[in-house]
């Protein structure tokens, strides 16, 4: 008896010894992260720490409103280092708001003609 009030005894002081206030989180590239919480791995990828564990999605874009767009190292997303601009028929590049006159017609970059988020070319007769 007096072996077994021993055993209990240790053992409730060792249990006390371990108890564990750790809060519920992720390891992620070695960083803690708590439950909840929202980070940016440093790889174009927007990530959370759920109960379940990490989980990551790509970074979504704009489509760029220029013709030339470029990855700069570091960005995730593609920027326009020449600003928002249209590609006209036969690949030259013209800036929004530039009129170029071609066969005859007047072509302009337009700002409020987008069509699926890349901005478009409006040609029109020259004597319009």
């Amino acid at each position: 008896m007096a072996v077994m009030c021993l055993l209990v005894l240790f053992l409730a002081v060792v249990m006390a010894g371990t108890e564990t206030t750790e809060t519920p989180g992720c390891l992620h590239n070695g960083v803690y992260r708590r439950e909840g919480e929202s980070f940016d791995d440093g790889d174009c990828n927007d990530c959370w720490c759920s109960p379940w564990g990490v989980n990551c999605f790509s970074v979504l874009c704009a489509t760029p409103q220029c013709h030339d767009s470029v990855f700069k190292a570091g960005d995730c997303c593609p920027s326009c280092p020449s600003g928002p601009n249209c590609r006209l028929p036969g690949g030259r590049i013209i800036s929004v708001g530039v009129n170029v006159t071609m066969n005859g017609r007047v072509c302009r970059c337009d700002t409020p003609r987008t069509y699926f988020g890349i901005l478009g070319v409006i040609c029109t007769r020259g004597d319009q």
